[in-house]
């Protein structure tokens, strides 16, 4: 077992956008291409929900499913319940910081297939990539919600 607390993460928007953004599956998803495809999710009742998609993990990418409570706006209590990390749970939890958000993963994370000594740093860099998708993803998911004021129009620049 293998426990990682990272505190190290803050996104440039307020809270109340950061949760707009993860509700938004067509932005949050996408933001995720590189590090996860073909998602098929279900609603479990209330606000649990169970997700089984594909993760590359380790250069491979590998079947996987899990079961995620929201917490909103506390945070996101996650199990993986299927592939190489069956077993771990871990939480997000989202600190807001005015007009920034700061983003804590703590959690215990198992695998019968990876070795704790390549566990840890899998884990962590699997964080990091997912931290700078989703604030490459924010800026943009941000940038369409804004109003032109002289057009009304949303998103893009302002036309002259």
């Amino acid at each position: 077992m293998v426990r990682i607390f990272d505190d190290g993460g803050e996104f440039d928007v307020p809270l109340d956008l950061l949760w707009a953004y993860l509700g938004a599956p067509r932005w949050h998803a996408e933001a995720h291409r590189t590090t996860a495809r073909n998602y098929r999710g279900k609603e479990l009742g209330g606000n649990a929900f169970e997700l089984a998609f594909e993760q590359k993990l380790g250069g491979r990418w590998q079947r996987t499913r899990g079961r995620g409570t929201v917490l909103a706006p506390l945070g996101v209590a996650s199990e993986t319940l299927a592939g190489p990390l069956a077993g771990s749970r871990y939480f997000e939890y989202y600190t807001p910081r005015g007009a920034r958000t700061r983003v804590t993963v703590v959690g215990e994370f198992v695998s019968r297939t990876i070795p704790p000594r390549r566990l840890g740093p899998m884990i962590r860099d699997l964080f990091d990539q997912y931290f700078e998708e989703d604030r490459a993803a924010l800026r943009l998911y941000r940038r369409s919600l804004r109003t032109d004021p002289r057009t009304g129009r949303t998103g893009g620049r302002r036309s002259r």
